[in-house]
């Protein structure tokens, strides 16, 4: 995964087992640290965040706990319809890969991620995998099915590959 093809997955597997190690306060601590640097990188980059969270806070520097936390104002799948754009960071917009959901619950819900995002995502799936005793290359079966997979699209072709390189069916 990251020699290969140049991603960092690897790195961010061996930065979330670490972070299992980690005492209750210590995990608590970092989580905090990460949701404030979420929050202030939100506040600076996303022109949504900024406008939404106004009526609560002036800063993110006034969130000093989780229940000053709380006071924010949660995003809503009617925000993402319609303000889309508005919730892409500045300077994030290039190399960004789109996906919808199904709409199983009414409407398909459209979203933007990064590489980094499906990395990290990559990361903590092998993690989890990892909990059950996998390993990477390990001979597995994989119980998944998409539409869009079942044909001979490029999409497909490369899928197949992938689960291939990692000894999967």
């Amino acid at each position: 995964e990251s020699p290969l093809r140049g991603r960092y997955t690897l790195q961010y597997l061996a930065d979330y087992r670490a972070n299992q190690a980690l005492s209750t306060d210590e995990l608590h601590a970092l989580q905090w640290r990460k949701l404030q640097a979420l929050v202030r990188h939100c506040w600076d980059e996303v022109p949504f965040y900024r406008a939404h969270w106004a009526a609560a806070i002036d800063d993110p520097a006034d969130l000093q706990s989780l229940h000053d936390f709380a006071r924010l104002p949660t995003l809503t799948k009617a925000h993402v319809r319609a303000q889309f754009d508005q919730l892409h960071a500045r300077g994030n917009r290039e190399g960004l890969l789109y996906k919808h959901t199904d709409g199983t619950t009414g409407e398909p819900l459209r979203f933007a991620y990064s590489r980094i995002d499906y990395e990290r995502r990559q990361a903590l799936m092998q993690r989890g995998y990892a909990w059950a005793g996998y390993r990477i290359g390990s001979r597995c079966a994989y119980l998944w099915w998409s539409p869009q997979l079942a044909g001979w699209s490029l999409s497909a072709l490369r899928q197949r590959l992938h689960h291939r390189l990692f000894n999967r069916r």
